[in-house]
Parts: C-alpha cells; sequence; structure tokens
C-alpha cells in the first residue's frame, strides 16, 4: 500500500468566519498575508440552526442517528444531534455544524438505535439560511510553514465586511 505523510506544523489549517458580511453576490477571493495558503469562500446555503421537528415520532428509548445529506462538491456537511427525548419522543435537536454551500434544504435521516421498538418513527426537516453571506472558508492549499498567523483578505463577490481568522497547526 502506499500513502502519504505530511507534516503540517505551522501550516494554515482552516479558518473561522468571524464576521459574514453581506449582499454577497458569489463567492469573494481569499488571499492570506503569507505563508501561500490557497482559500475558498462558500457563500450562503448554512443550515437553519432550529431545525423543525416534523413529526416527533415515538418508541424512542435512546437517541437515534441523524443522517444529513451532504452538500454539492465543495460544501462543507452539516451535522445534528438528537438532544432530547421525552416520553420516547425526539423533543430537542441541536445543529452542531450549519455547514455551508447547500443549494436546497437538505433530507434528515433518522437512524433508530437498534435496541428500540419504533412505533412512529421521527421527521426532522431544515431550512437554508445565509443568503447572501459568507458561511464557510475553506482551506484547499496549506501553504508553507510559518511562525505567525497570517491575515485573510476577502475581496469582491459583490458584498463587504466578510472576515475570518485562519486556524494553525502549531505542534
Amino acid at each position: 500500500a502506499s500513502f502519504r505523510v505530511a507534516n503540517l506544523s505551522g501550516c494554515a489549517l482552516g479558518a473561522h468566519v468571524t464576521n459574514v458580511g453581506s449582499a454577497y453576490t458569489s463567492a469573494p477571493t481569499v488571499s492570506a498575508s503569507s505563508g501561500s495558503s490557497a482559500w475558498t469562500a462558500i457563500v450562503g446555503g448554512a443550515i437553519n440552526s432550529s431545525p423543525t421537528i416534523t413529526t416527533a415520532g415515538a418508541g424512542y428509548s435512546h437517541k437515534p442517528l441523524l443522517i444529513v445529506e451532504p452538500p454539492p462538491a465543495g460544501g462543507v456537511p452539516c451535522t445534528m444531534i438528537v438532544s432530547t427525548l421525552s416520553a420516547g419522543t425526539i423533543t430537542g435537536v441541536t445543529v452542531i455544524d450549519q455547514g455551508a454551500g447547500y443549494t436546497v434544504a437538505p433530507k434528515v435521516t433518522i437512524v433508530p438505535d437498534p435496541r428500540d421498538t419504533i412505533t412512529t418513527l421521527g421527521l426532522i426537516t431544515t431550512a437554508l439560511t445565509g443568503s447572501g453571506t459568507i458561511t464557510a472558508i475553506v482551506c484547499t492549499d496549506h501553504g508553507t510553514p510559518l511562525t505567525a498567523v497570517p491575515t485573510l483578505t476577502i475581496s469582491g463577490g459583490g458584498g463587504a465586511s466578510g472576515a475570518a481568522t485562519v486556524v494553525m497547526c502549531f505542534t
């Protein structure tokens, strides 16, 4: 078997969007101040932070697994969990990561715990949010090792005020 090992110490790993900005009509250009890392901004297509429990279901004793359809290639998948059950029904869902780049609200599949006897399967629906805002910035090339965190410049795309902080690997 062949495999490749990369030492990413001192390299950019990702970015935390600190200001989503507004009025973006296309993905802006993102550039780093040093280290030659490459970035891609994603505009819109995040999942609303409060999904709807359309049907609470019945027969749940253990929290089921939630599988969310992925976004189109290049997007960031959404993740969510069942946070609370009450009297055998789903009463709370927590979105861990809203994702980015969805073009339609994704389907959520509920996978019951095999120990449960489900009499009514629950149904959770989502809605999209973040139109015209930066919902994610993805590192597409880690660049060269650095000893300080570079700054990101976001320009173009028809919008303004987007900002992000680089997440580095300093191990």
